[in-house]
């Protein structure tokens, strides 16, 4: 499917804890000549948070006992509601772009409040990826899915989609375009690559919000990698490159890579079981930190957490563990 982006109809700092928020007449207007309609919540730290949805028409508002479409998958994973003309309450007897209500619902209301954002997407008119980010693509496809047995699921999904993926990612599941044609969301994770990290093609994309690399063979630089993305995408909001051992190096200190995006708007930053080594920069820890969730466990990292760490008002979750930390926890984590 190729997917557009709507609007974003609230976004942190959201926050959700004891209380339910309900948001009345969410309408798509033209939502292209395909109106599959796509709505996704994402939680911007672990929490579980589900999503209820009901036409606007409906005689009851949505709740966890009466909904018309829900998504309520365990733990701190995205919830995502698809409408398509076909599916039942969909919209009225024309086939119009439906009028909804839709309740968010913190499932642990004893726990802290949660930040999440929540999008809407459509399937509208076919976008196509624009032609420099299709000769990205084509290259990773070329330089990190070269071996038979490499990128079976990258392969079997070009398939089933029949689309060209390794050309034109706006048609890979998980992946958004934009209108433009430009890749806003890049979901490669558990593809099998195999390769040095891509950093010059992925730099191409830089409309990028989310890129998910997460669970395949990249290798290489881990500050090399950090300062090409910092440098090119100037909207990154979560990028997860765990599971990837051989991406290697120094976490970068304060003027790399690294803490140039926790400066410049990143919100969800993994890394887990990589091969980064040297201590935890403070940027990523102190008030001028964007993220809200940060997750480097099972690395090579050393020495004491900074003083400051803990002084960020928007981290929420920070999991450093099985690396070689020492010293006392800061007073400010408490």
């Amino acid at each position: 499917m190729r997917f557009s982006t709507i609007f974003t109809a609230y976004s942190p700092p959201c926050y959700l804890q004891n209380a339910m928020v309900t948001l009345y007449n969410l309408t798509i207007s033209n939502p292209g000549t395909d109106p599959t309609i796509v709505i996704a919540l994402e939680p911007a730290a672990y929490g579980n948070v589900d999503l209820y949805c009901n036409s606007a028409g409906s005689s009851s508002l949505p709740s966890p006992l009466v909904s018309q479409f829900s998504a309520t998958r365990e733990g701190p994973l995205s919830e995502t509601v698809v409408m398509t003309m076909d599916s039942l309450n969909y919209g009225d007897a024309s086939g119009a772009a439906p009028n909804m209500t839709c309740l968010l619902s913190n499932a642990s209301p004893s726990g802290p409040a949660i930040p999440y954002t929540l999008t809407v997407y459509s399937r509208g008119n076919e976008t196509s990826l624009v032609a420099d980010q299709a000769d990205a693509a084509s290259l990773i496809f070329q330089q990190c899915c070269s071996s038979p047995t490499a990128c079976q699921a990258w392969r079997s999904l070009s398939t089933a989609q029949g689309v060209d993926v390794s050309g034109d990612l706006c048609g890979l599941d998980g992946s958004f375009c934009n209108v433009d044609g430009e890749l806003e969301q890049l979901d490669l994770s558990s593809m099998g690559l195999s390769c040095s990290f891509p950093a010059a093609q992925l730099a191409t994309f830089t409309s990028l919000q989310t890129l998910l690399l997460n669970d395949n063979d990249l290798w290489g630089s881990f500050p090399a990698a950090m300062s090409s993305l910092a440098a090119s995408l100037l909207d990154l909001e979560t990028l997860d490159l765990s599971g990837n051992a051989d991406l290697s190096g120094d976490a970068g200190g304060e003027a790399g890579g690294l803490c140039m995006l926790a400066q410049a708007g990143l919100r969800d930053f993994a890394a887990e079981g990589n091969s980064v080594s040297g201590s935890v920069p403070a940027c990523l820890l102190n008030a001028t930190s964007s993220l809200y969730s940060l997750r480097m466990a099972n690395n090579s990292l050393f020495g004491a957490l900074p003083e400051t760490a803990g002084s960020s008002s928007s981290l929420w979750t920070l999991d450093l563990s099985a690396n070689g930390l020492s010293g006392t926890i800061p007073a400010t984590l408490g």
